[in-house]
């Protein structure tokens, strides 16, 4: 069972840390594939359009090429997504709703389901103007590390120590940066996914309110999955229990 994908803002396949091994031990026959959206990981070097719409076709066109080429398998395709990334996916399974079978959206947001201070807590707002004043990796990284994720600052000091080394092998821009917030601030829900779906979203997120997840599950009207406690980055703050709620809905 093949499945694509996306993270979130200014992020790239490596920040799903331990979540497709823990995903492939829940979900043996799982094979997992990635794309970096422009700007960032392997696409560091091109610049990031500033619409959801404008990276969707990027990476739509990309998909394709590496179908063709037989770097990926022909499908049937399910679709993971997270934060930003989540919104890229809502618009390309909007706009192709028979590309995937499945569709597992995780702690997303749109313009139409939250006022500005609920996609973007105000109590982060001082902390990611200095990272994108001062965007020494050193000072940016370990300060979205801090309002993403809910795990102790002992358990984070690794994971800072490799956001710091990847930030420094794959530079984000400022401008794909900016780019990316202008595209999320823009983007408007779509119509329901035809493919299953499921939201999943964290209690503990204190970058966007939980509440837009619920609302997005409204408007879908769709299953969702609720975890007590961990951060808008649920993937690195609990792999093994979000590897275990997708594995029970793609298996049921």
């Amino acid at each position: 069972m093949n499945f694509l994908l996306f993270r979130g803002l200014v992020r790239d396949q490596r920040h799903w840390f331990e979540f497709p091994e823990a995903f492939r031990k829940k979900h043996p026959d799982a094979k997992l594939y990635f794309l970096d959206f422009p700007g960032t990981g392997t696409e560091s070097a091109r610049p990031s359009p500033n619409t959801i719409a404008g990276i969707r076709a990027d990476l739509v066109r990309r998909f394709r090429e590496k179908i063709a080429s037989g770097e990926f398998p022909r499908g049937p395709w399910n679709l993971i997504a997270i934060s930003l990334g989540g919104m890229v996916a809502m618009d390309w399974v909007a706009d192709e709703p028979d590309t995937f079978e499945r569709f597992i959206l995780i702690n997303s947001s749109a313009r139409d389901c939250g006022h500005v201070f609920e996609r973007f807590s105000p109590a982060i707002i001082p902390g990611m103007t200095r990272a994108l004043l001062d965007f020494r990796p050193e000072v940016s990284e370990s300060l979205i590390l801090r309002y993403t994720s809910n795990r102790t600052r002992a358990e984070q000091a690794e994971t800072e120590r490799l956001m710091i080394r990847w930030q420094k092998e794959n530079r984000v821009s400022r401008q794909t940066f900016l780019a990316q917030i202008y595209a999320g601030a823009r983007f408007r829900l779509p119509a329901a996914p035809k493919p299953r779906t499921l939201i999943v979203h964290s209690l503990g997120d204190r970058l966007v309110n939980p509440e837009i997840s619920r609302r997005i599950a409204t408007r879908f009207r769709t299953e969702t999955r609720v975890h007590p406690w961990a951060g808008h980055d649920l993937s690195l703050d609990d792999p093994h229990w979000l590897a275990e709620q997708i594995a029970d809905f793609v298996k049921t």
